[in-house]
């Protein structure tokens, strides 16, 4: 990686089941750090681009823009100068995340378009995590074309402004999921483990990000932000959390299935 750059999901009060919600008192501690180590933050587009980048520049992002991040995490980044990157789910954009099956059925909202627009008023890059948050790389050519192209045009309809940038849900990506990508217009998509053979390929479209969880405390994020060799544990360990995503994947699946025969 030129820089670090991290992957937060939700920031909030409320635990959950799983490690994805990172508590607002946590996330304070870790972008205080940050700050107080001279670290500022740039953007995806000034990643791609080569602006700005130094060995004190760091990438926050955010996957599934929830309430939380406006609610939370904003005011924090905001206290010490700092702007995200947030990737907005067009179709539940101020609804609750019925698109995850999380153990002990926690639900979570959702920003509303106002509370996006706050974010892009405020300097932050906002890109797009598809429509529906489905696994891209099970769809057909049409419904991955759909996924893609009414997300970029809904956000940007309602935002004003361009959408470059694409996070893949469930990490879920192949080579066909890229070049649709990058036919509707994408500048880049962002990934959370390493595929090395396609990153010669396809460089911009596999953009690598580090997670970070509700058990990354400070002596474990200090570690997460650097890019020495020790560190590259924590990109065996995200391919380990990645492929639990799968059990999501398949219990939707299982719901609609029978959905579909009860209807029938």
């Amino acid at each position: 990686m030129k820089c670090p750059i991290l992957a937060y999901h939700n920031i909030d009060t409320r635990s959950e089941w799983g490690i994805n919600t990172v508590s607002p008192a946590l996330f304070e501690k870790q972008m205080s750090y940050l700050a107080g180590e001279g670290y500022k933050t740039c953007s995806l587009d000034d990643y791609v681009s080569g602006k700005a980048i130094t060995d004190r520049s760091i990438i926050i992002t955010f996957d599934d823009a929830y309430e939380g991040v406006v609610r939370h995490a904003f005011p924090v980044m905001g206290k010490y100068g700092m702007t995200g990157t947030v990737f907005v789910i067009s179709d539940y954009v101020g609804a609750e995340n019925r698109w995850d099956h999380n153990l002990g059925g926690r639900t979570f909202r959702h920003a509303s378009w106002s509370g996006i627009r706050r974010l892009a008023e405020s300097g932050w890059e906002i890109g797009s995590h598809t429509a529906r948050h489905r696994d891209l790389s099970g769809l057909t050519c049409s419904e991955l074309r759909n996924e893609l192209d009414r997300s970029k045009h809904r956000i940007e309809d309602e935002l004003s402004a361009e959408v470059k940038f694409l996070s893949y849900p469930f990490n879920r990506v192949n080579e066909r999921v890229i070049r649709t990508t990058e036919e509707i217009g994408y500048s880049g998509g962002c990934c959370m483990t390493r595929r090395v053979r396609l990153e010669r390929l396809y460089g911009n479209y596999l953009i690598p990000r580090r997670g970070v969880y509700a058990i990354d405390v400070l002596p474990i994020f200090r570690r997460k932000i650097r890019t020495d060799s020790f560190s590259k544990i924590f990109d065996l360990n995200q391919r380990i959390i990645s492929a639990c995503s799968v059990g999501t994947i398949c219990y939707g699946r299982l719901v609609e299935m029978l959905k579909k025969s009860i209807a029938i």
